[in-house]
């Protein structure tokens, strides 16, 4: 039985909801995380994505301290070993979010531990890349 869209958008809008999708990059879908506090609320959607190119972002900006390594024994749905990049977040408006998982098969997925979120919370509160501003509709009134 298929779940009603607002059902389905209420798993995903929240802290760490998770989901894979094809978002505009190449043809495979990809894991996303919503990182806003109150995505509910918010009209920009900050979402972190994970990579197997270990290579292509180990040299990037920020280093270790934004770089979240990440197994399939810290997020069960994971098939293999990836890398969460802290200074390259994905910033989409909200609406325009719907309009594309809705025009499209995307899969929800359990949202993350708390133990990864906080990583990647972590990693966000150390990017150089980040703005003040998508800081605090992630991270909220602490920065």
């Amino acid at each position: 039985m298929d779940l009603p869209e607002e059902l389905k958008f209420s798993a995903i809008f929240t802290q760490g909801g998770a989901f894979k999708a094809n978002l505009g990059e190449p043809s495979k879908k990809r894991y996303y995380f919503v990182l806003n506090k109150n995505p509910q609320h918010d009209d920009l959607i900050i979402l972190s994505t994970s990579t197997t190119a270990y290579a292509l972002h180990r040299n990037c900006q920020g280093g270790d301290k934004v770089h979240i390594p990440l197994s399939p024994s810290d997020y069960s749905d994971f098939t293999e070993n990836c890398l969460i990049c802290c200074e390259r977040p994905v910033r989409t408006p909200k609406n325009k979010l719907r309009k594309i998982l809705n025009s499209q098969n995307y899969e929800i997925l359990p949202p993350l531990p708390q133990s990864v979120l906080d990583k990647i919370l972590n990693g966000i509160r150390k990017s150089s890349t980040v703005s003040p501003k998508e800081k605090q509709l992630i991270l909220g009134c602490e920065e």
